[in-house]
């Protein structure tokens, strides 16, 4: 125990000399780790620092820089990219972000063309719907005008029905080929066939072959060319009498303004014919009967004024009364030319005909009254030769007629114009004044039995108004045609019309009795 104590003070005792002998060494050692310390404290902040700075390079600005282009593309600017030139995860997040930006550009744009186009359409369908909206209404508009029509129609048809079932005049319906589908009950009157047993026949159950087939050839042309004919012939009823009939038939067209049929309104003229036939027998025999007393007349004035011994007082009178005379006989033959036209008793004698001769004959003849007045007939003729068959007696007369007017209601010193043109079917002559000329009112009027307009009137008091009468009746039996272009004070110009073809022969009881121009 005492042992141990003493080591235990020998030990206490080495330690104090040790301690004492070290602190110097510890204080210089102290020293030395506090600066070791520091500069190991001094590099770390260098080294984190410097990772610090590493980091920011190359982690934090990129994600600033990806959080700036993720703004900026949000706002819109699909044309922004995100620049970051590095090969880590963030490098490949900003081409990401690079990429999707150009994918939705090119879905934006592809978007912006189809809305484009959508508006487009939806536009166009917008269109086409206010249109078919406008059309509907239209639509609308016209179904409820088509139904007023229709209405109207409807009552129209029914008066026009009741009309067709009560008219006196005969009515039937054709196809085109001329069989019959409907007839009104005028038809069975006038021809005693009831309608079931004229519907399904043709026209040739009417047929008295009075008519020649020249003219039945024409007027069925004339029909299948769409045009209106009007004219006179005999049927023959269910029981074989004859009537007169006059018909006017027009062919029905389809929407395409094709011939599907025809119409025929027939009068029943027998009765008219019968008066017309004797007041024509009266008004011939009257005229034969003061032909022949006038004729007289003229014979014994013409006698006593050449072999008479007579004064000049006495002369002036026998030849006034002379030329009244004259003028009675002109009248009376006009009147028996009228009713042996009207008779149909006057013959046609076609023959082969130079027309240009034929004309020039007449102005020959109608110089001495042309003359007298100081006036000029000027003859504007083709070049190439008119020779066609024609009635040289009856067409002479009808441009005589016309020739004659010419010169007396043309004033002194004037021109009259003679011209003939050739046609492909047709040859027109025409005959033009310097006259007074004639009112529309006039013309509608011209050719009708005695009538003479104002003007000509007080030009010329002796006219009986029948010359342009007997030229149309010659024309209406040669099938020819003429009209009349004229104005007041401005002269007019008279036109007829003859076929090339010239007319059937036909044989005649009497003939035109001619008259010269004077």
């Amino acid at each position: 125990m005492a042992e141990l104590l003493v080591r235990s003070r020998s030990m206490i005792s080495s330690a104090s000399r040790l301690m004492e002998i070290t602190r110097s060494e510890l204080l210089s050692f102290q020293h030395r780790i506090t600066v070791l310390i520091a500069i190991s404290i001094g590099a770390l902040l260098a080294i984190i620092i410097a990772v610090l700075l590493m980091l920011n390079k190359v982690i934090l600005n990129p994600i600033l820089a990806i959080q700036e282009g993720a703004k900026v593309i949000g706002k819109g600017d699909l044309k922004y990219r995100i620049k970051i030139d590095s090969d880590d995860e963030l490098g490949a997040l900003a081409t990401s972000f690079n990429n999707m930006s150009g994918k939705l550009k090119e879905y934006y744009a592809d978007l912006e063309n189809k809305v484009k186009e959508r508006t487009k359409e939806l536009e166009l369908a917008k269109k086409i719907a206010e249109k078919k909206a406008k059309k509907l209404e239209d639509m609308k508009t016209a179904t409820l005008n088509i139904l007023e029509d229709v209405k109207e129609a409807e009552e129209d048809t029914r008066k026009a029905k009741m009309g067709i079932e009560r008219s006196n005049e005969a009515i039937f319906i054709t196809d085109k080929n001329a069989v019959i589908q409907y007839v009104n009950p005028a038809f069975t009157k006038i021809y005693g066939y009831k309608g079931s047993e004229a519907i399904g026949n043709t026209l040739q159950m009417l047929k008295a072959g009075t008519m020649p087939r020249d003219h039945i050839k024409v007027l069925w042309e004339k029909l299948l060319n769409k045009e209106a004919v009007t004219f006179e012939m005999f049927n023959k009823t269910k029981d074989g009498h004859l009537v007169n009939i006059r018909q006017s038939a027009n062919p029905i067209l389809d929407k395409d303004g094709e011939i599907v049929g025809f119409m025929a309104i027939q009068t029943d003229i027998t009765k008219e014919k019968e008066i017309d036939r004797a007041k024509n027998e009266f008004v011939s025999l009257a005229s034969h009967q003061l032909r022949t007393p006038l004729t007289g007349i003229k014979w014994l004035i013409q006698a006593v004024l050449k072999r008479g011994s007579l004064n000049k007082w006495q002369i002036e009178f026998l030849q006034d009364a002379l030329k009244s005379n004259d003028r009675m006989i002109g009248l009376v033959n006009d009147l028996l030319n009228i009713s042996r036209l009207e008779a149909g008793v006057i013959g046609i004698v076609p023959k082969r005909t130079d027309l240009i001769k034929l004309v020039e004959e007449l102005i020959r003849e109608a110089k001495i009254s042309s003359e007298k007045k100081k006036q000029k007939i000027k003859f504007k003729k083709p070049r190439q030769k008119v020779i066609f068959s024609l009635d040289q007696q009856l067409i002479g007369q009808v441009i005589t007629n016309l020739i004659s007017n010419a010169i007396k209601y043309s004033d002194n010193i004037k021109t009259i114009t003679i011209s003939v043109k050739k046609k492909e079917r047709e040859v027109d002559v025409s005959v033009q004044d310097q006259g007074v000329g004639l009112s529309k009112n006039d013309q509608e009027k011209l050719f009708t039995k005695f009538f003479r307009s104002e003007q000509a009137a007080k030009i010329s008091t002796t006219g009986s108004g029948l010359g342009l009468y007997i030229i149309k009746k010659i024309l209406d039996a040669y099938g020819g045609k003429i009209k009349c272009r004229s104005a007041l004070g401005k002269g007019a110009t008279f036109t007829i019309t003859l076929p090339l073809k010239g007319p059937s022969r036909k044989g005649g009881q009497k003939e035109l009795i001619i008259h010269k121009i004077s």
